[in-house]
């Protein structure tokens, strides 16, 4: 069944889903500025101490868990993945062709256990086991890449390419760097995902 609708209400029934994912969503929804009179009843709400120098928070990724809270069956989890870190100051950020704005994965994991849920911060790399001396496609690379066969009305996909895996022995000079240097998307240790559980009972 396909659903199509806006985040972060989600427009299912009381505990009826015992499984959520997000991956690379939460940055797209709203950030607030911390004057608006909405941000200040939140961060009362969920007794969020901000960062030095913090003028922005995701707003709309805490309100997505409270919609998940509504959701989600007792007992089910939910995955939410996007880049940030533990203690970031949100910032708009350009990701190849659009605005985002980073997640304070330390606020948003403090919000979903005020609202009651069981939580688990984890990086990327440390979820799926990456080697990070693996190589991909150098982020400037991927930008003329994607340059180039606009002007040829194709399109090639921001995933992380391996030499190995690219399908156009045609380009030459495309450089390959360590996945701890910049490539078509966030750098891996840049992703972090809140792993969340809703309690039975």
């Amino acid at each position: 069944e396909s659903i199509c609708a806006l985040a972060p209400n989600i427009p299912l029934p009381d505990h009826s889903i015992d499984l959520f994912l997000s991956n690379e969503v939460i940055a797209d929804l709203a950030a607030s500025s911390i004057d608006d009179p909405e941000v200040q009843k939140y961060l009362k709400l969920y007794n969020i101490t901000l960062e030095e120098d913090q003028t922005w928070i995701n707003l709309g990724a805490w309100k997505l868990l409270e919609s998940l809270d509504r959701v989600l069956n007792h007992g089910g989890m939910g995955y939410i993945s996007e880049f940030g870190d533990i203690y970031e100051i949100p910032t708009e950020t350009i990701q190849l062709n659009h605005p985002e704005v980073s997640i304070h994965f330390g606020q948003l994991e403090q919000v979903a256990q005020k609202i009651g849920f069981q939580t688990k911060l984890v990086s990327l790399p440390e979820l799926l086991n990456m080697d990070l001396k693996q190589f991909w496609m150098a982020k400037h690379s991927y930008c003329g890449i994607r340059s180039l066969l606009h002007q040829q009305q194709t399109f090639i996909s921001a995933r992380a390419w391996h030499p190995t895996q690219f399908p156009s022995k045609d380009i030459h000079g495309i450089d390959w760097v360590p996945m701890t240097e910049p490539g078509p998307a966030p750098l891996p240790m840049r992703v972090w995902a809140l792993l969340i559980w809703k309690p039975l009972g």
